[in-house]
């Protein structure tokens, strides 16, 4: 009787052993997958996706050294050539941020949180001028227009707007890459045409200043921030916003026509907006 318990011990063990073996050989496996997985997903996503947010950084400058310009009164969006080159520099980060959200579709964001966290802040570029009237009920909230609703402008793009004129000003390139327009490369458009796509923007700005227009003031302090954000993030390669929301020295984008308490109002107002949309990545 105890060679049969010992026996039957024995062969326990060795079954058991063998499950073991088993499990151990299935676990090499997944393990072994899932690094080849990771690796090649991080070898497309940095090879497709870093390139994008480098030229979508550098775009990022150029446009918000434009954005304080106008909020602050020291450019005016008036002459044909100004509002071409204020279309060709405030939307191209919009086509970058376009061209980005083409490339995510193929690649893993979770294997890279501040890829994600920039790719978050990129897809505001796309919104913020069509978010006219959200922006307006953001405290201390401002009416987007009075009574007089025919007589009145509008304070920011429709959403059909901002996608003819992003797709109007991105090039394709014989790679399949896309890219913003060139200055040079206006000048090469018909004028008529050119000047009919770029309408909106002429309408838009219009004679409008922080008094008139105090919606589409916001829009622009927004995007600055946003551009600021998005800078940070590039810069430090965090996936959380630790600073401020607002761009360094936001007293230098006071425009000569507003109170000192209007433009503090509109600072607040457009923190408050950049703060709902981007409050997952607050630290």
């Amino acid at each position: 009787m105890v060679a049969i318990a010992v026996s039957f011990q024995g062969a326990r063990s060795q079954r058991q052993l063998k499950w073991l073996d088993t499990k151990l050989a299935e676990q090499s496996a997944e393990s072994a997958a899932k690094r080849s997985y990771e690796y090649e997903a991080r070898k497309r996503l940095y090879s497709e996706v870093n390139p994008q947010l480098f030229q979508l950084r550098e775009s990022c400058d150029t446009s918000a050294r434009r954005l304080r310009r106008i909020i602050n009164g020291d450019f005016e969006i008036a002459p044909p050539k100004h509002v071409i080159s204020s279309t060709e520099r405030l939307f191209a980060p919009l086509v970058f941020a376009q061209e980005l959200r083409r490339h995510l579709t193929e690649v893993d964001l979770g294997l890279d949180d501040s890829i994600r966290a920039q790719y978050m802040v990129s897809r505001e570029f796309l919104w913020t001028f069509h978010e006219g009237m959200e922006i307006s009920d953001v405290p201390p909230a401002i009416p987007y227009r009075t009574l007089d609703v025919r007589n009145e402008r509008m304070q920011h793009l429709t959403v059909a707007e901002v996608q003819r004129l992003v797709d109007f000003i991105t090039v394709r390139e014989e790679d399949r890459s896309r890219r913003p327009m060139r200055r040079n490369e206006f000048d090469d458009i018909d004028k008529k045409q050119l000047e009919a796509v770029v309408q909106p923007v002429s309408d838009l700005f219009d004679g409008a200043d922080p008094v008139f227009a105090p919606v589409l003031w916001r829009l622009l302090l927004a995007q600055a921030s946003f551009m600021h954000v998005f800078i940070q993030l590039a810069d430090s390669s965090k996936s959380r916003i630790t600073g401020d929301l607002m761009p360094p020295e936001i007293e230098k984008y006071q425009n000569k026509r507003e109170s000192r308490e209007h433009f503090g109002q509109q600072v607040d107002a457009a923190r408050r907006y950049v703060e709902q949309r981007l409050h997952r990545l607050l630290a």
